[in-house]
């Protein structure tokens, strides 16, 4: 059975959860589980039956199957994932690689203020994300031991080596492109409607919406470019998060139930693993644009912190007893 692993480490106070394979103890990096909510995350072969994947669709032999580690932004307790949406696509992006046998993970959070010295070893400690490659090979065998990458291009760049179907760039699949350019202005319209918050800046915010509701309506697919998570999902899904959850608490603004075909990928992608172990609490998003929102949140900034750590998950109930699925239409 494959030994895929995945889990989250505290560099705050050292802390690790259970043990390690032993080649990945050799090398100081962590262990076979991840917790939340002080359940384990243990897929000793398996990926997420969600997405209808088998064990390890593209899997690497277990003594050349690299060990990655994520380094990225800490939540308010710091030890869990943070609110940094570009921390939650290539937690996303490196957990589908994980799924699909390509990768062993390990994410490391941290603060910028509080940098480990494994981090500052390879940067300056003050962004995110970060990785570097403990060992390993790429798919065509070429060498990865000991790479470091401290800017998304790089990061971008080492995901362009494992030669997934699931993670074509834009460059490489027509669809991919197509998928990405349907949300390429979203997360900035809503940066600038919380930040302005005027009426037409919320109608805007709608209009690239909508764009991504098109889009799927379109292609007819469970997921932005097909029946998987691909690369473009990675890229949406957490600037759609936030928009839920931030949206909600600065501004009462709502995702549209009339986008039928947006609500159902949500709920489709609410059913992954990936997502769902890769999503910051509600309070992280919520206190992320505590500075940045031109009003403040319903929830004062000491109350957010002090939140549990839920997770919105939910889609509407008129969502779901209007639309059923998409094999009704």
């Amino acid at each position: 059975m494959l030994n895929k692993t995945v889990k989250i480490k505290d560099n705050m106070n050292g802390d690790d959860i259970g043990d390690a394979p032993q080649d990945v103890q050799d090398n100081g990096v962590g262990s076979t589980q991840s917790e939340r909510n002080g359940e384990p995350i243990a897929d000793q072969g398996g990926a997420s039956e969600n997405q209808g994947v088998g064990a390890g669709d593209e899997d690497q032999d277990d003594g050349d199957r690299p060990v990655v580690e994520l380094f990225v932004k800490a939540a308010v307790d710091k030890m869990k994932n943070g609110s940094c949406p570009t921390c939650h696509r290539y937690f996303l992006i490196f957990y589908v690689l994980r799924e699909r046998g390509l990768v062993d993970l390990v994410v490391t959070t941290f603060l910028p203020e509080n940098p480990p010295k494994e981090v500052l070893d390879f940067s300056n400690g003050k962004h995110y994300p970060l990785v570097k490659v403990h060992k390993g090979v790429d798919n065509n065998g070429q060498e990865l031991t000991g790479m470091e990458c401290d800017t998304v291009d790089e990061i971008e760049a080492l995901i362009d080596r494992f030669d997934s179907e699931d993670m074509l760039s834009r460059k490489q699949s027509l669809k991919e492109a197509m998928a990405e350019k349907s949300f390429e202005d979203l997360y900035k319209k809503f940066n600038q409607f919380l930040k302005y918050g005027k009426d037409d800046a919320s109608q805007i915010l709608v209009k690239e919406l909508e764009k991504v509701d098109d889009h799927l309506n379109e292609t007819g697919t469970k997921f932005m470019v097909g029946e998987r998570l691909t690369r473009a999902d990675c890229y949406l899904l957490p600037s759609l998060q936030h928009i839920r959850v931030a949206g909600k608490a600065y501004k009462n603004f709502e995702i549209p139930t009339q986008f039928r075909y947006l609500w159902r990928y949500l709920a489709n992608a609410y059913d992954t693993e990936a997502f769902r172990e890769s999503c910051p609490a509600d309070r992280e998003i919520i206190t992320h644009y505590q500075d940045k929102a031109s009003c403040p949140a319903k929830i004062p900034r000491k109350a957010a912190q002090l939140m549990a750590e839920d997770r919105t998950f939910s889609v509407p109930d008129s969502v779901k007893a209007g639309n059923g699925s998409l094999d009704d239409d």
